[in-house]
């Protein structure tokens, strides 16, 4: 078993009440990219993406939208 980071831009969603063309316009961050996020379609992350959504909906912990589940994976 192993480990795979995930950001959490539909919890995000949800505890905003936002669509995710509108957190990508407030963060300046294309909403694919924000699709390609929450779908788990990239294999990595700009840091400063997650600095941009922390920033704009003031999030301290970046346990709020970034997290990690179990895989088969080894």
């Amino acid at each position: 078993m192993g480990k795979k980071a995930y950001v959490k831009i539909y919890d995000l969603m949800d505890k905003t009440g936002l669509s995710l063309r509108e957190i990508g316009r407030r963060a300046d961050i294309g909403h694919s990219a924000l699709s390609a996020m929450g779908q788990e379609k990239r294999e990595y992350v700009y840091l400063e993406h997650l600095n941009r959504i922390a920033d704009t909906f003031d999030i301290s912990d970046m346990r709020e939208i970034l997290d990690f589940k179990e895989t088969d994976d080894d």
